[in-house]
């Protein structure tokens, strides 16, 4: 089963960065992923999502998973576009890579305003 949630410490963000090789983004909120099926020596964890508020504008600003992680991966980047919509703010964006990861959702969700 995989179970993604808002990441409560900066400490825990930043732990889990290191464990991904994710760039750490202090500013960032983070949502983290785990995953029964490709639980490893990470504790479950598979991956990270770090997204920015700023200027009205929802940046996901990293998406790092572990191999084989892509629905873990789309499901968190998806959590994240969600929780910025609910906030009202419509301009969401990101890079090329994570778009490439996110393409149902950024395509089919009306906020593909890619970096």
């Amino acid at each position: 089963m995989i179970t993604v949630k808002p990441i409560q410490s900066k400490d825990e963000q930043k732990r889990l960065c290191e464990l991904f090789g994710a760039p750490y983004m202090p500013e960032a909120l983070a949502y983290s992923a785990d995953d029964d099926d490709i639980a490893d020596k990470r504790g479950g964890f598979v991956g990270i999502c770090q997204f920015t508020l700023t200027g009205g504008r929802g940046v996901i600003a990293s998406l790092d998973f572990v191999e084989g992680a892509d629905e873990s991966a789309f499901i968190a980047g998806r959590a994240a576009i969600t929780f910025i919509k609910e906030l009202g703010i419509k301009d969401i964006a990101c890079s090329e890579r994570i778009s490439e990861k996110m393409a149902f959702a950024l395509t089919h969700a009306g906020c593909g305003n890619c970096l």
